[in-house]
């Protein structure tokens, strides 16, 4: 999967630089700048979100996050809690196949640690 054609009027390095700052410093340019990107996710599109105003709340709240090549950004069945949106290079998405036994064993092992946090939890 490659990362969005839809590009900031400054292009990568300037939507690093802004995404690197606290989101309480960002200035209403930097926002400005933000935009175009967040605007032009198929996903946002989809979920119906055509004010400004949303689009504005989600360009304060993007933080830049780099992954070196290789590695994992999030492991399957792991709970979900970022939005990942590619600036820049390619990722892999990898399904495990369950008929694969050592998925199973996995998997299954993951679900039971689960449970167990919960329960203990209570």
């Amino acid at each position: 999967m490659k990362a969005a054609r839809t590009q900031t009027t400054g292009g990568i390095e300037v939507t690093k630089q802004i995404l690197m700052r606290p989101c309480a410093e960002r200035s209403d340019d930097d926002i400005r700048e933000l935009l175009p990107l967040v605007k032009g996710i198929k996903f946002f599109k989809e979920q119906g979100i055509s004010d400004i105003s949303e689009f504005i709340q989600i360009a304060q709240c993007l933080t830049y996050e780099s992954v070196a090549k290789g590695r994992e950004v999030f492991e399957y069945g792991s709970v979900g809690e970022k939005f990942y949106i590619i600036i820049e290079g390619e990722v892999s998405v990898v399904i495990p196949n369950p008929e694969c036994r050592d998925f199973r064993h996995r998997y299954e092992a993951m679900i039971e640690e689960r449970r167990w946090k919960v329960e203990a939890a209570k």
